[in-house]
């Protein structure tokens, strides 16, 4: 049987990798989940990047197998189709995305699908969501993926768990797309622009 292969997608600003523990956080759990304890992983940014925003993609298994640095800006998305699965399950970040791209290919007119799992929702195709309303910030608390930047945002009180139906986006006046690439507010999609 084929070893399962991971990602992590780590951003590099000015020459500094940013939310470097949770990321290798995430990825020692990872390897010793599935290949039992291991010497941790510890990354170091390269001194060629100095300047500019970079994401870095490692793919790795019991060892990182490899890394690439490619320039980032972030992708244009304004609307969102729900999508409805059950029992699926994505709590770790595979390189093999081909569920998640099935439900992508399900997004009609709109830029990305927000997936909708078990009737309570939970991340885009490729970043978890939070949601604006009067008490501030909040996120799912049901994700397919504890993202780092979600992970970060939540330690530091900005971001807050809550759960969530499809039912309860009408609430809220703005959502917005977070991953490690992303701050709250980078990639932002008014509620009425998610469609059922």
């Amino acid at each position: 049987m084929r070893e399962p292969v991971f990602v992590d997608s780590i951003k590099l600003y000015n020459g500094r990798f940013c939310n470097i523990t949770c990321h290798e956080d995430r990825i020692n759990k990872t390897r010793t989940r599935f290949f039992g304890p291991r010497a941790p992983i510890q990354l170091i940014p390269p001194d060629t990047m100095r300047e500019g925003l970079y994401k870095c993609r490692i793919e790795y298994s019991r060892e990182i197998l490899s890394t690439a640095f490619l320039p980032y800006s972030p992708k244009q998305i304004t609307s969102l189709q729900i999508v409805y699965v059950k029992n699926f399950d994505y709590s770790f970040k595979y390189r093999d995305r081909s569920q998640i791209t099935e439900l992508f290919n399900q997004r009609g007119t709109a830029d990305d699908v927000l997936i909708v799992n078990n009737g309570f929702v939970s991340d885009s195709s490729f970043a978890n969501i939070a949601f604006y309303g009067e008490d501030g910030w909040v996120t799912p608390d049901t994700p397919l993926l504890c993202g780092t930047k979600r992970r970060e945002l939540i330690e530091k009180k900005i971001l807050r768990e809550c759960r969530i139906t499809p039912d309860d986006i009408k609430g809220y006046s703005a959502a917005c797309l977070i991953n490690a690439m992303n701050e709250i507010g980078t990639v932002q999609i008014q509620c009425n622009r998610i469609f059922a």
